[in-house]
């Protein structure tokens, strides 16, 4: 298992094929989700994710946020 903090600065975007499950906590901030392109969610601080294997996600973020994550990722 890994875990530890991901922050993610203002204007950045990124796209995420998950190859295993995790959890986030949004510890600061807010972004918006965008699962499988055809569902967007706003996430903001004290919001808890459980993001299932075989998920694709776009992350973005007009401000900041910093997400704690735990995964079974393997090294």
């Amino acid at each position: 298992m890994k875990c530890g903090f991901y922050h993610f600065r203002s204007g950045n975007s990124i796209d995420f094929d998950y190859q295993y499950d995790e959890f986030k906590y949004i510890v600061d901030g807010e972004m918006s989700l965008n699962v499988r392109g055809d569902r967007i969610y706003q996430v903001k601080k004290g919001d808890c994710l459980l993001i299932d294997k075989g998920t694709f996600i776009g992350y973005s973020t007009s401000s900041e946020c910093v997400m704690y994550y735990v995964s079974q990722a393997q090294d």
